[in-house]
């Protein structure tokens, strides 16, 4: 039986999602609600929502990420797109502009512009996002106090199924290759083993756990193996 691991509380965190899986199934245009003072921020953002999975296997429902698209966009076909007098791409300094640079470094980019372009909500519908927090600026607030701004971007893309975008508008996305869906799975499955092994449970514990909550395990042979093997990649990896 594996050693329930020490848990060390130094440090602190965002109080927000840091790394997770977040699968889009909505993606539009607009303006956030709102605040609880009723002040309306006036800026466009891209919103993508769907279910975030964390580090620890929880699925978080109907989580949101949004990126400000910069000045000079306006809202079209119900928030579906965004338009703009002078130019058709978003700076590189806004949200939405360092969101696209960094999926071209680590999705399949052929994949991407089969979807469509950055400024259709529909483009980003059905991606799966591994996502993880990053200080992407660093500056002097007018009182001198340093602001650093954070950004959830992806460090893998995989393709999903479609499921909505802006209203209903929007092209079909690619199609989930059996690569990219085992190894999004075997994700989701070694964050299991590490929360069991972290809580002390042994082998047997986590198999059972694993296949109930996963039962497509077994349409991926070389998962199903590793498993199964208490000397098994997973369950080795959880117990280090």
């Amino acid at each position: 039986m594996a050693k329930a691991k020490t848990e060390d509380l130094w440090g602190t965190d965002s109080g927000l999602l840091d790394n997770y899986d977040l699968t889009v199934e909505e993606a539009w245009f607009g303006q956030p609600e709102p605040g609880d003072d009723g002040k309306q921020d006036d800026r466009i953002f891209l919103f993508l929502s769907g279910d975030a999975e964390d580090e620890e296997g929880e699925i978080h429902e109907d989580h949101i990420d949004r990126y400000s698209v910069g000045k000079g966009w306006e809202v079209v076909e119900e928030g579906a797109e965004v338009e703009h007098g002078s130019r058709r791409k978003f700076n590189t300094n806004t949200g939405a502009g360092r969101l696209v640079n960094t999926l071209m470094e680590v999705a399949d980019l052929d994949e991407l512009r089969k979807k469509g372009n950055p400024i259709e909500a529909s483009t980003f519908v059905g991606l799966v996002l591994s996502q993880k927090r990053r200080v992407v600026s660093t500056f002097e607030s007018d009182d001198g106090e340093t602001i650093k701004w954070e950004l959830p971007l992806p460090i893998e893309v995989a393709f999903g199924k479609k499921k909505a975008a802006g209203k209903g508008k929007g092209k079909p996305a690619a199609k989930t290759s059996k690569k990219a869906d085992e190894k999004a799975l075997t994700k989701k499955v070694q964050a299991l083993a590490n929360k069991m092994a972290g809580k002390g449970e042994d082998h047997d514990d986590f198999l059972d756990a694993a296949l109930d909550k996963f039962p497509e395990i077994e349409d991926f042979d070389e998962l199903h193996a590793d498993v199964l093997d208490e000397d098994g990649d997973i369950w080795t990896a959880a117990t280090e």
